[in-house]
């Protein structure tokens, strides 16, 4: 089975796996040191599609500099500062994972409208999905030498 777009397939993996309201990836430019998005899947017709996320904004920011994913839960202001749906939503817990191959490749963002639904066993299985989105993104990167792509990172 060949799998027309790989960011697709592993966004609505990511959504099932996740039980999400909204997933979310969005990919770096570094010229602009902006996220803007490029893969959805969303039971939410408020997504804001055309969203540009400063690299130094909010909770996004603090996920990336941590490295780390970061769990929002009974958030506030907190997820305004998202910019990404074009309403208040009912949501209750949100999901941010940097998606890193050497540098920062992107950000995956995953909402729901459950309470606590983010174990830190949710998060690794996410992490590994973060992980081969990176690879992916790395490998649309313009590269000086094409002797420079690696091999997928399989078991990292």
């Amino acid at each position: 089975m060949a799998i027309s777009n790989i960011f697709s397939h592993l966004v609505e993996l990511t959504s099932n796996v996740t039980n999400a309201y909204t997933t979310a990836l969005y990919s770096a430019n570094r010229k602009e040191e902006t996220f803007s998005l490029r893969e959805h899947f969303s039971l939410n017709p408020n997504l804001t599609l055309k969203a540009k996320i400063p690299f130094t904004h909010g909770p996004i920011h603090k996920a990336i500099k941590s490295k780390m994913p970061m769990v929002i839960d009974h958030f506030d202001t907190e997820a305004d500062e998202l910019d990404i749906f074009n309403s208040t939503e009912n949501l209750k817990s949100f999901l941010i994972v940097p998606v890193i191959h050497d540098d920062i490749e992107g950000v995956l963002v995953i909402a729901t409208k459950d309470a606590y639904s983010f174990s830190p066993k949710l998060q690794k299985i996410v992490s590994g999905f973060a992980e081969q989105i990176a690879w992916h993104l790395f490998q649309e990167r313009p590269s000086p030498a094409e002797g420079n792509k690696a091999c997928f990172p399989y078991g990292q």
